[in-house]
């Protein structure tokens, strides 16, 4: 008798009615294969399970196998759905298992990898902090040393300022006994130009005689009195160094030189021999005529220049030089 369309119908409906003949018709109709399917997915699914947790333990290049994974189980589900696609499905899950085992070995590969450089990192950091504490200990001394220099340098600079202290005292003390051993010189030409006026001027007045200090004071004391000289004037007079009388080389008169001594003579000395015998030739009139004159051992040519354009003569270790250049005579 052939099972009709019918019979299928009321197959269906005796199995929905009982449930528990599901099993034993399931064992009649599919094959042994098609039974123990159910258990390998659930297998693959566990094993797809383990697989994600370890795949979340790794790097974010892992996510596109979670993606991947979670496509699978999709099509894991869809596998109840359409057991025809089972061993393709079964397939691609193989094939992603094999890649995910792949990927692992490179990941593992890449982290011994990683492994490797830290610990040369780590070798590389322990010779630089050896290396820094070197530099430490070396700069600390070299600091030590620096102190110990600048201390050095301190009571160097100490004893120096003590040491210049004593050179600036002997060189004040060296300009002092200069000053003062020129004042002795400059007192003993000037001195020597008074008690020998005969000698050093006679070439220029006949009977050339230094008036003393007393000669001098009554001399401008008259000329003050009669107004023409005024008290400064007479005090710029009195202080020149040697004031010499004597008589014009023709005998027909008394003539004044009004000398300035210097060791070394220079344009000041012109200047004032000038102008204290302008003075003087005041004091006394047109009839006794005054000249400047400067005596010393030696003369700067500025002072030389400015005594011959002012008539001012000069004696030089007891030569008398015209205002014009001249030599004289030799006393």
């Amino acid at each position: 008798m052939p099972f009709t369309v019918q019979d299928f119908h009321d197959l269906i409906r005796l199995v929905e009615q009982h449930p528990e003949w599901r099993a034993e018709l399931r064992r009649l109709v599919l094959t042994e294969e098609l039974l123990s399917l159910p258990g390998l997915v659930r297998e693959l699914i566990e094993a797809q399970r383990l697989t994600e947790v370890r795949l979340a333990e790794l790097a974010e290049a892992q996510r596109r196998t979670d993606e991947r994974l979670a496509e699978l189980a999709e099509a894991q589900r869809r596998t109840d759905e359409r057991l025809g696609r089972v061993e393709e499905q079964v397939a691609a899950l193989i094939e992603a298992q094999r890649l995910t085992e792949v990927r692992l070995a490179e990941l593992a590969e890449a982290q011994r990898r990683t492994d490797e450089r830290l610990a040369e990192l780590a070798e590389a950091q322990r010779r630089t902090d050896e290396r820094l504490a070197e530099l430490a200990e070396a700069q600390r001394r070299t600091d030590e040393r620096l102190a110990e220099l600048a201390e050095a340098q301190r009571r160097t600079d100490e004893r120096l300022g003590r040491v210049e202290e004593q050179v600036a005292a002997l060189i004040e003390a060296q300009r002092l006994t200069d000053e003062r051993l020129a004042e002795l010189r400059g007192d003993n030409l000037e001195r020597r130009y008074r008690e020998r006026a005969g000698a050093y001027f006679g070439r220029l007045v006949r009977r050339a005689y230094a008036l003393s200090d007393r000669e001098i004071a009554e001399l401008l004391g008259a000329a003050e009195e009669a107004g023409r000289l005024t008290p400064a004037e007479v005090d710029d007079v009195r202080a020149a160094d040697v004031i010499v009388r004597g008589r014009r080389p023709d005998g027909a008169g008394e003539v004044y030189l009004v000398v300035e001594v210097s060791v070394g003579i220079g344009p000041g000395d012109v200047e004032r021999a000038l102008r204290r015998a302008t003075l003087l030739q005041r004091a006394l009139g047109p009839d006794r005529p005054a000249l400047p004159v400067v005596a010393g051992a030696r003369a700067t040519r500025e002072a030389q220049s400015l005594a011959a354009a002012q008539d001012v003569w000069i004696i030089l270790d007891g030569r008398a030089v015209q205002p014009e250049g001249d030599e004289r005579s030799e006393a």
